[in-house]
């Protein structure tokens, strides 16, 4: 019966907050629109071929303007733009997801660890992470390409190393506080294990605010891969990928100005999208931030009663 009830509070808490998501327009407009990014990416190969419509090129059909026949026009070699800018979605979303899982792991293992043993293991492990944390992001994530390499896998392990310690952090935090409960003693008392302790009780607690951290860092490594791709330490050509196709169009920007259009909006809007979820996804989980709007909307409501009456 225990176990029926809390999952039926479970069931209750994703009920509130998904309709604490669905009264908030603008995180329901990002979420299909990452969404829509989530199609492009899965299903770019099904809507291009990558040898023929990529990377394949037609100098003759070289910097024709956006029409019908190419949607965002052509590229200095005369590749359709709209191909490679949906193509460059797939690589995007690739590189963030698999670096944000990645360090999502690893600062789950080290974090829970480090929180539940404490003592001199949480110290050394939490000065190593001071360390890496004192080195900005983006000069960590050079340092790493410089060393490794461009390339999708280089830049994934890149970004998972400058990742870990973030999520870390939030894991520790939230262990920390919940390691001494008395649901936490009770399981130690019949005989569970660590790991099953960590597993079992302390780390659903760090769901939430590890779900909000996931969507700022597939923000961020959005904009760290565009970065690097248009310095030329990222993904290499032929492939595309939205820096690296601002760096090539860079010297036709003044002519051509949808070369640098297209890719730039795609930066932005998706970078802009996982950060604006990633702020509703925290609003819908604080049980305080729930109630207020709640609140807010019967006020809202009884106003617009009373002035029809």
């Amino acid at each position: 019966m225990a176990g029926k009830a809390k999952i039926k509070k479970s069931r209750g808490q994703i009920y509130d907050i998904w309709r604490a998501m669905r009264s908030n327009k603008l995180t329901m407009a990002c979420l299909i629109f990452v969404l829509f990014l989530i199609f492009l990416a899965v299903f770019a190969d099904v809507l291009f071929n990558y040898e023929t419509d990529i990377i394949a090129q037609s100098i003759p059909d070289r910097l024709q303007p956006p029409s019908a026949l190419h949607w965002f026009g052509t590229d200095a070699f005369g590749r359709d733009y709209f191909g490679r800018v949906v193509y460059a979605t797939r690589i995007t979303m690739i590189i963030a997801v698999l670096a944000t899982l990645g360090g999502s792991v690893l600062g789950i293992l080290i974090g829970s660890l480090s929180a539940y043993y404490g003592g001199k293991i949480d110290a050394a492990i939490q000065r190593i992470l001071d360390v890496i944390i004192s080195i900005p992001q983006i000069l960590l994530i050079i340092c790493v390409v410089t060393v490794l390499g461009g390339g999708v896998r280089n830049l994934i392990i890149a970004f998972i190393f400058s990742m870990t310690p973030g999520f870390s952090r939030v894991v520790r935090s939230t262990v920390m506080v919940t390691r001494e409960n008395e649901y936490v003693e009770a399981a130690r008392a019949v005989g569970a294990s660590d790991l099953q302790i960590i597993v079992s009780h302390l780390l659903p607690n760090s769901l939430g605010p590890l779900i909000v951290q996931a969507t700022m860092s597939i923000s961020l490594c959005i904009l760290s891969t565009a970065g690097l791709g248009y310095l030329g330490l990222g993904v290499a050509a032929p492939q595309p990928e939205w820096g690296l196709m601002l760096s090539e169009a860079q010297e036709y920007m003044r002519t051509e100005v949808y070369l640098i259009l297209f890719p730039g909006l795609a930066i932005v809007l998706s970078a802009v999208a996982f950060n604006l979820l990633g702020d509703g996804l925290r609003d819908a989980m604080d049980p305080r931030l729930r109630g207020f709007r709640r609140k807010k909307r019967s006020i809202f409501r009884k106003r617009r009663e009373a002035v029809r009456g």
